[in-house]
């Protein structure tokens, strides 16, 4: 399967992420290969199978209380607080 330089492009920007237009040709290869490894993944009959899953699969239990930190035991591990809360990086802009 041939990956497009647009492509990569457009992926980069529906994940929010900066790609290098330099890496694009390595990472296009890249992606060729991986498909390229799935294809017979992709192309296998499945028709007649059928899907067991093991007894551990899905297995529920009761949802019982538990004991939980105490705040002080939460603050202790923090590396930074104030007034009794866990400080942390500002990560949106004013």
């Amino acid at each position: 399967m041939k990956i497009t330089h647009e492509e990569i492009r457009h992926a980069s920007r529906v994940m929010r992420i900066h790609i290098p237009e330099e890496q694009f040709a390595g990472l296009a290869a890249e992606l060729e290969g991986i498909f390229e490894t799935m294809e017979p993944l992709l192309a296998a009959d499945l028709d007649g199978l059928t899907l067991k899953a093991g007894e551990h699969c899905n297995r529920f239990h009761e949802d019982k209380p538990t004991p939980s930190l105490t705040r002080e035991q939460v603050l202790s591990n923090a590396p930074a607080r104030e007034a009794g809360c866990v400080l942390v990086p500002r990560v949106m802009e004013e």
